[in-house]
């Protein structure tokens, strides 16, 4: 693995009100100092940092950002809400998933505490009352035997996308898909 370039992930995050909370910077101190220090054996990782703050409208944020993974040619494009808590570990796991869209799921600002994913139809029965909660996500990741579960939806509050595999395809495919120059 030390022979191989390290893969290039660039954290984006759109930032409401140009702030992130305490508990995303601490997250991303820490993972920044894991990419440094808990790689052993695996291909390293270049972290990036792409904050766009005061945007109005989301999802022109996220093209914002996917167009800076696509011009500076990073690897992967990692979304993270600058709300959001994470640990290393579960930044890893995402980031070396073989998937070319894979997402975490993240807490709804509801309560009772709901979860950002909609499972598959055969996957229904593992939640009560169709409520997203902890609990039924865990009966469905022992069911299912493994922490990977293909979702018909998952929020973007945690999502890593390949850029060479879903978002270099995407803006070939079709002027359409190719955002404007985000220095612009």
């Amino acid at each position: 693995m030390a022979n191989l370039p390290p893969l290039r992930v660039l954290v984006a995050t759109p930032a409401a009100g140009a702030m992130v909370t305490l508990q995303y910077m601490l997250s991303f101190i820490a993972t920044a100092e894991g990419c440094r220090n808990k790689r052993q054996g695996k291909r390293p990782i270049d972290l990036g940092l792409y904050t766009l703050g005061n945007e109005s409208l989301i999802s022109r944020g996220r093209d914002h950002c996917a167009a800076v993974a696509l011009y500076q040619k990073w690897d992967r494009l990692f979304f993270i809400d600058s709300d959001q808590g994470w640990t290393y570990e579960q930044f890893e796991k995402i980031v070396d998933s073989d998937k070319p869209i894979i997402g975490g799921v993240t807490p709804l600002k509801t309560l009772p505490i709901a979860l950002n994913f909609l499972p598959k139809e055969s996957d229904e029965f593992y939640f009560k009352d169709r409520m997203r909660s902890y609990e039924s996500l865990i009966a469905m990741r022992e069911g299912h035997g493994c922490a990977e579960i293909n979702v018909g939806y998952v929020g973007t509050g945690f999502l890593c996308i390949d850029v060479a595999k879903v978002l270099m395809p995407l803006s070939e495919y079709a002027e359409s898909f190719r955002y404007p120059n985000p220095r612009t």
